[in-house]
């Protein structure tokens, strides 16, 4: 999955692993700290929450 323009550091893109474990900005290498990864993880759970369900 890629976060567009999240890296803390130059607002590059982030590419989320499928283990979720590895974040890495595609840009500039910047890999998030742990307590970055769950602040971006959690703020990507807010969002999903308030989109609307498919029919």
């Amino acid at each position: 999955m890629v976060a567009f323009k999240s890296c803390p550091r130059c607002h590059g893109d982030l590419l989320i692993s499928r283990k979720i474990e590895d974040v890495s900005c595609l840009q500039c290498g910047y890999e998030l700290k742990p307590a970055e990864r769950e602040t971006l993880l959690a703020r990507i759970n807010q969002r999903a929450r308030r989109l609307p369900v498919a029919a």
